[in-house]
C-alpha cells in the first residue's frame, strides 16, 4: 500500500474500510475442513469401490491453546465455507484499517513539526517587531 499525502485522505479510506465492515454478513472463525477415511469394515461401500466417507467441520483455536472442532452437516457445508471465507475477507479488511491507521500517525508527525515550527516562527516574528 503506497503512503497517500494527506491525512485527510487517509482518514477518507479509513471511513470507506469501516463501512464496508457494516456490510458484512455471517461470518465464523475458523478453518473449513473436509477429513475423509476409509472405514475398517470388509464389507463397507469404501473397501469395496474405494471412495472414501467424507465429513466436514470448522476447527478454530479455542481458550488454553487447544485446537476446537465442530462438526457440520453435510446439508450446512457450502454455507459455513462461505461464513468461513466471509471471516477472512473481514479479516484482511481489520488488517488494511490498521495500516492506514498506522500511517495516518506517521503523517501526523511532519505536519505536527511544521506547524510548531510556524507557530515559533510567527512568535519570533511578533516578538522582533513590537521590540521595534
Amino acid at each position: 500500500m503506497r503512503m497517500p499525502k494527506s491525512i485527510n485522505t487517509v482518514r477518507r479510506q479509513i471511513a470507506a474500510k469501516i463501512r464496508s465492515l457494516g456490510e458484512a454478513g455471517t461470518f465464523l472463525c475458523g478453518s473449513f475442513v473436509v477429513k475423509r477415511w476409509k472405514c475398517a469394515k470388509p464389507e463397507c461401500l469404501c473397501n469395496r469401490t474405494g471412495k472414501k466417507h467424507t465429513a466436514y467441520a470448522v476447527t478454530s483455536r479455542g481458550e488454553n491453546g487447544r485446537t476446537r472442532s465442530v462438526y457440520v452437516p453435510v446439508g450446512m457445508a457450502d454455507e459455513v465455507k462461505g461464513w468461513v471465507k466471509e471471516y477472512r475477507k473481514l479479516q484482511k479488511i481489520i488488517r488494511q484499517i490498521s495500516a492506514l491507521a498506522e500511517q495516518a500517525i506517521r503523517l501526523h508527525v511532519p505536519v505536527a513539526r511544521a506547524e510548531r515550527r510556524r507557530r515559533q516562527n510567527l512568535e519570533s516574528t511578533t516578538e522582533t517587531s513590537s521590540r521595534e
